[in-house]
């Protein structure tokens, strides 16, 4: 999580401009590994919930 983080600082912080766009439109495409699809799975977490087997009982 943490070495990607360091990519994503600067990608998801590109000022209005062509590479903006052009990020927004990988992105939009989902032919990213950075894509919303790819990254969905930290945004639908609830930290709240524990699965069962991972509560280190």
């Amino acid at each position: 999580m943490q070495a990607p983080s360091a990519d994503h600082k600067i990608r998801f912080r590109l000022p209005g401009g062509p590479e903006q766009r052009d990020r927004d439109a990988r992105m939009a495409s989902g032919g990213t590994g950075w894509s919303f699809e790819a990254v969905a799975w930290i945004y639908r977490c609830d930290a709240s919930v524990v699965e069962p087997g991972l509560a280190g009982n």
